[in-house]
């Protein structure tokens, strides 16, 4: 038999949508046909509607509740490239972002700004992720930032700046052309998968 979280002496009838807390009678509140605990329905009635609403078609009921991770620790560990990312629970990604690390640092096209960039960029994705994943948001549910998007401007413009400086795009050698292209589009899909 399995007993309320709050109540030991109660059974439990639900299982929080979010946390995963099992819930009496007592304890339950429902949004439609989604179980909730009260902290985690108060939580998701704080955040925009369109985030609550996101958030409560998620319904994973088996899997464990979210640990919270920290933003700056997160960053910290991409002083390593991709380890910040693997500490926020995206092991591919780190992956992913220690392999490009590996393979970009003696790239001949590679300007010292656009190292410096993706090198600081690694350190925000990490931190970002970090922070989605303490505030309780599941993958696809986080808002969109300002931040998110300047840094994306941002990057964007430091590519556009590493082929102007090889005279355009149609005076970039080959052997650039593709990896910068790679990098802005990496650029786009980290930004868009980073919610």
């Amino acid at each position: 038999m399995l007993v309320c979280a709050a109540h030991p002496n109660a059974e439990a009838i639900a299982r929080c949508v979010h946390c995963g807390l099992h819930l009496c009678g007592g304890c339950r509140t429902l949004d439609g046909v989604r179980n909730f605990c009260s902290s985690c329905r108060a939580g998701f009635r704080r955040a925009t509607p369109v985030a609550f609403a996101a958030a409560v078609e998620v319904p994973p009921l088996s899997s464990a509740p979210v640990t919270p991770r920290s933003p700056w620790l997160a960053a910290f560990l991409s002083l390593v490239p991709g380890l910040g990312q693997a500490y926020a629970g995206r092991v591919a990604r780190g992956a992913l972002v220690f392999g490009a690390a590996i393979g970009l640092r003696h790239a001949p096209w590679l300007s010292p700004l656009l190292g410096g960039f993706l090198y600081v960029f690694n350190l925000y994705d990490a931190w970002r992720l970090a922070q989605n994943r303490s505030e309780g948001f599941v993958r696809g549910t986080a808002p969109v930032r300002f931040d998110d998007v300047l840094f994306l401007v941002l990057g964007l413009g430091v590519v556009a700046m590493a082929i102007l400086s090889f005279g355009g795009f149609f005076a970039v050698p080959n052997r650039a052309l593709l990896p910068l292209a790679a990098v802005a589009a990496t650029l786009l899909v980290a930004h868009e998968t980073r919610r």
